[in-house]
């Protein structure tokens, strides 16, 4: 959970579970927007296009909001 990404000095292996817990979360948006392109680049129908290029579009931003 998003409290898990703050530490406390009475905890400090909580800031290792809070990196693992970024990592994993970046690995999830990284792995969706792959997933994302190849649909919206694929040969399915167009609105499975479509809203995989809103899902990409999605991703993106969750990515350079998470880089800010």
């Amino acid at each position: 959970s998003w409290t898990d990404v703050t530490t406390t000095r009475e905890d400090p292996g909580r800031s290792d579970r809070a990196d693992e817990s970024c990592l994993s979360l970046f690995q999830a948006i990284r792995s969706g927007l792959a997933e994302a392109q190849r649909v919206a680049g694929g040969s399915g129908t167009e609105e499975e296009k479509a809203e995989a290029q809103i899902e990409v579009q999605v991703y993106e931003a969750l990515q350079a909001a998470l880089k800010a």
